[in-house]
């Protein structure tokens, strides 16, 4: 039996949600939401029949990236990243992505999408202080 090779596509946006160093508790798999898209991605993920969630934050229209495996993460050099380093909401990302159109609810929620590697141009640390301590209150 020969395995049938899916198309793939790199897109480009803003990371969201980005659990990649361990499973997320509800779908069981690594994933990622990307969000502000850039137009190019958008038109590539329309044109396979990606449809876009919009939760009215600061994602925009986004799409959700997820694998049962382990996902590759690059930094801007394409030298790999440590595993675990967490990528926080806002990091500039290039996202590898297969289609998946033959899934039992394509009708309905559009093709989903496998996620293949990761490429963080920008990284945002997970975590970082949101308060200065000059800050009154």
């Amino acid at each position: 039996m020969v395995a049938t090779q899916k198309e793939t596509a790199i897109i480009s946006g803003k990371a969201f949600w980005t659990k990649l160093n361990r499973k997320d508790e509800f779908s069981d798999k690594y994933q990622m939401d990307i969000g502000n898209l850039s137009e190019k991605s958008r038109e590539v993920l329309t044109s396979h029949g990606v449809m876009f969630k919009n939760k009215d934050d600061d994602r925009g229209e986004f799409v959700t990236a997820k694998t049962r495996y382990n996902v590759p993460v690059m930094n801007s050099d394409k030298e790999l990243m440590d595993a675990d380093t967490l990528i926080g909401n806002g990091s500039d990302v290039r996202v590898k992505v297969a289609f998946n159109k033959n899934h039992a609810f394509s009708d309905k929620y559009g093709t989903s999408l496998y996620l293949n590697k990761v490429q963080v141009i920008e990284l945002v640390q997970y975590g970082k202080d949101d308060f200065d301590d000059d800050d009154d209150i």
